[in-house]
């Protein structure tokens, strides 16, 4: 069946664009595909494969005839969708590009960028697709996670205004009633983790918790509180509670190496004697100083006593 056009079309301004959604929803909400009832619907614009974004009509020309422009877009989304399954990623690119240049005030063609973008490891890219997309009519909860997921996990210092973009797309998920409740806390996790912000990320995994205890990912975010804490015997006690819910065993392993990186240093110096034996020396010292001093008090104490 092809790709309903309705999540392209509706809602633009263009009069062609809406006589398209018009004529062209029929046909795919039918899921079979007779003729085109106009006899030049795939002809008038020639779909160029080998560069489809020259294909992308004028405004001019897709008003004047509307509903070629309409089985022009679905053969550029059904030319896309083949050449992803094919696994050819770089003409499925050019296709969801000239989708983006076709009707660039909806969200579909620079979704489905983001989505290849993330997928052939474009993080860059896909990043300003996603940001496009959520600005537009039609951008769907995925598009905002992906966004949110892109831009946490990009190398480097986050920039402020990524920051400020990341807690809008929160806020705004928390306002819709239709989201998955926990999936606005999961976001503010992985932000939270992100900046070490211990004070949002307790209460993230808090919410979390109480409304999926169980949950991989609750535990996940509660080991990293414990890590940002410094709390080894918290992340240690965690990684157990992972390992009886049946979490992923390369994600308890993955838990369980950064655990000992991050404990590493101390534990590994004690274990060291170069390091712990003048330790241990100076401790000892501190130790006799301080019973010298005690000792020396209570004499003290005990002689202005006897006299």
């Amino acid at each position: 069946m092809r790709l309903k056009m309705e999540t392209v079309l509706r809602g633009t301004g263009s009069a062609a664009v809406g006589m398209a959604l018009l004529l062209v929803v029929p046909r795919v909400s039918a899921g079979a595909e007779p003729p085109p009832a106009d006899p030049f619907a795939h002809h008038q614009f020639a779909l160029n494969e080998a560069d489809p974004v020259s294909s992308v009509p004028s405004e001019e020309n897709r008003n004047a005839h509307p509903l070629q422009f309409g089985y022009f877009l679905q053969d550029l989304l059904d030319h896309g969708q083949v050449a992803v399954k094919a696994g050819n990623t770089t003409a499925a690119l050019r296709y969801y590009q000239a989708v983006s240049k076709a009707v660039p005030d909806r969200a579909v063609g620079f979704s489905r960028l983001g989505q290849l973008l993330e997928k052939t490891n474009q993080p860059a890219a896909a990043i300003v697709a996603c940001r496009t997309a959520i600005g537009l009519l039609g951008v769907t909860v995925d598009d905002y996670t992906r966004f949110v997921r892109l831009v946490v996990g990009a190398p480097g210092a986050l920039a402020p205004h990524d920051a400020v973009d990341v807690k809008a797309v929160i806020a705004h998920l928390r306002a819709q009633s239709e989201v998955n409740k926990t999936l606005p806390d999961e976001l503010q996790c992985e932000l939270a983790t992100r900046q070490g912000d211990t004070a949002s990320l307790e209460t993230c995994t808090a919410a979390l918790a109480a409304a999926a205890p169980n949950d991989a990912r609750t535990i996940s975010y509660q080991w990293a509180l414990a890590i940002q804490k410094g709390d080894s015997g918290e992340a240690r006690q965690i990684i157990r509670k992972a390992i009886d819910s049946g979490m992923a065993p390369g994600a308890v392993k993955l838990m369980t190496e950064q655990t000992d990186a991050r404990f590493w240093r101390w534990s590994q110096r004690f274990r060291d004697w170069q390091f712990s034996a003048p330790l241990l020396v100076a401790v000892l010292a501190a130790a006799a100083s301080v019973i010298a001093v005690a000792r020396r008090r209570r004499l003290a104490r005990q002689n202005a006593v006897q006299t």
